[in-house]
C-alpha cells in the first residue's frame, strides 16, 4: 500500500503538470472528457470515439485549399484504424493514392504537446505546413510558439514520437 500512493501521487502530479504546461501556451485549462481520453490515452492515431480523425476535417485540404476544411462522411476512408472524412470524392482518391502525403504527423496530435513529451489533443484550425509535411496544435497559442521556431519543435517532436507512439 505505501508503494501505491507515492505512484498514484507521480502519474497526478505529472498529468497536472501536462494541464499547466498545455494552459501555459494558450490552451484552456478547462477541457472535455473526450481532450482528456485522448490526451492520456495510448493510442498511435487521435481519433474520436467514432473512430474519425482530425475531428473530421479534410486533411488533403490543408495542402491543396491551403486551408482546413471539414470532411463530408459520404467521402471517408479508412486507414491505420481511423476514418478520415473529405470535401470530394477527388480529395479521398488523392489520399487512397498515397495517405502517408496527407497524415498529420505525430499521429495528428498536437505537435508541440509531442515536443514537450506528451500527447495532447487538437484544434484543426491550428495548424502548419512545414516541407511538404501536416503539423496540428492544440490551440492558437500553441501553433504561435510552434510558429516561433518550428524546426526546433520538429527535431523535439520527432526525438520524443516514438515512445509516445
Amino acid at each position: 500500500m505505501k508503494l501505491i500512493a507515492p505512484k498514484m501521487l507521480l502519474c497526478l502530479a505529472s498529468v497536472a503538470g501536462g494541464q499547466l504546461v498545455l494552459a501555459a501556451y494558450g490552451q484552456d485549462a478547462e477541457h472535455d472528457a473526450s481532450k482528456s481520453e485522448a490526451t492520456q490515452s495510448g493510442r498511435a492515431v487521435n481519433k474520436g470515439e467514432d473512430g474519425v480523425a482530425v475531428k473530421g476535417y479534410d486533411v488533403v485540404s490543408y495542402f491543396d485549399q491551403k486551408k482546413p476544411m471539414k470532411g463530408d462522411p459520404k467521402y471517408s476512408y479508412q486507414y491505420n484504424g481511423a476514418k478520415y472524412d473529405f470535401i470530394s470524392d477527388r480529395h479521398l482518391a488523392l489520399f487512397a493514392e498515397n495517405p502517408e502525403t496527407y497524415l498529420p504527423q505525430y499521429g495528428g496530435y498536437c505537435a508541440v504537446g509531442t515536443s514537450m513529451g506528451h500527447k495532447a489533443d487538437i484544434d484543426p484550425e491550428s495548424w502548419a505546413v512545414i516541407d511538404g509535411k501536416l503539423y496540428l496544435n492544440s490551440s492558437k497559442g500553441a501553433q504561435k510558439l510552434f510558429n516561433k521556431d518550428p524546426h526546433s519543435a520538429i527535431k523535439q517532436a520527432d526525438e520524443k514520437w516514438a515512445r509516445l507512439k
